[in-house]
């Protein structure tokens, strides 16, 4: 039977490990925002206006 090896311990040099997921989450946000605020302008804001223009008195 074999004995494991400890894990090397990180000396603090390292960039930590949430330093690389939040890097992406900045890439994919950058991507995903102008589909987001496309939607908004081009879906959301007509119906929205439909609704109050439609329920408003004349």
């Amino acid at each position: 039977m074999e004995m494991k090896k400890p894990a090397p311990q990180t000396t603090g040099r390292h960039k930590p490990r949430g330093f690389l997921q939040a890097s992406e989450n900045a890439w994919e946000i950058a991507f995903v925002s102008p589909m987001l605020i496309g939607v908004i302008i081009l879906v959301l804001f007509p119906i929205l206006a439909t609704l109050v223009l439609g329920f408003a008195d004349s």
